[in-house]
């Protein structure tokens, strides 16, 4: 699952969503609409069910204006490994008017990973390393120090494999 949010938009007709084996030569997997202009923030998913097991992508979005101009993202680099998959079933309570956030994690194999919180514009709030078994986790995150706001908790195994859920903070 590929995940981007903008914070406004000018102008926007759409993304190109592009995908390379080589972070050379891309294809075009996908065309999401745009917001045109706003000032609302507004989030972005896509699931790219065409992909091999074993293999590392490139993704890369093309944002197209309605003028055609165009600006290109960075490129995220993604390794499909099925024994290093991994999904958070749930963070809550969500929004936390609290200090404490349970995480619900599972991974198909015993892990060491990295909990990063991130702000809504990419900046990380902190870091923890944790030790996930096979199955089901659940990690109580304090989240006492974090001003209210939108915020993602990312879990990363390495290699590329990550996943992100997002939550809200209303105290």
């Amino acid at each position: 699952m590929l995940t981007w949010r903008t914070e406004s938009e000018f102008n926007n007709r759409g993304f190109e969503l592009q995908r390379s084996k080589d972070g050379k030569n891309f294809i075009v997997v996908s065309w999401v609409n745009g917001q045109g202009t706003t000032v609302i923030p507004h989030d972005y998913k896509y699931v790219d069910r065409r992909i091999e097991q074993n293999n590392t992508y490139y993704y890369r979005l093309k944002q197209i204006d309605y003028d055609g101009e165009f600006e290109y993202s960075e490129l995220v680099v993604l390794t499909y490994d099925d024994n290093k998959s991994i999904e958070i079933k749930d963070i809550y309570p969500n929004p936390l008017r609290d200090r404490l956030a349970n995480l619900e994690v599972t991974v198909q194999k015993s892990s060491n990973a990295q909990i990063v919180i991130l702000d809504a514009v990419g900046k990380s709030l902190f870091k923890l390393n944790v030790s996930l078994k096979s199955g089901k986790n659940l990690l109580k995150l304090d989240l006492s120090d974090a001003p209210n706001g939108t915020y993602f908790v990312q879990v990363d195994l390495g290699s590329g494999v990550t996943q992100s859920k997002q939550l809200m903070v209303a105290r």
